[in-house]
């Protein structure tokens, strides 16, 4: 899963892209009650970059 460097990402308006910073803590979290910690550790990588877009 590669959302951050999507260029549809990179024109997502601020609503949208909370929207996906949402549903990626929650399908990171699901993840996480699956012990399936190498999919939670991909959602989190992926959700750190979607904040760093949210800043800028």
């Amino acid at each position: 899963m590669r959302i951050a460097a999507d260029s549809v990402v990179q024109s997502m308006t601020p609503q949208q892209l909370q929207k996906t910073i949402e549903r990626t803590k929650k399908l990171m979290m699901e993840a996480s009650k699956k012990l399936d910690f190498l999919e939670a550790a991909q959602y989190r990588d992926e959700l750190l970059k979607l904040e760093a877009l949210q800043i800028s």
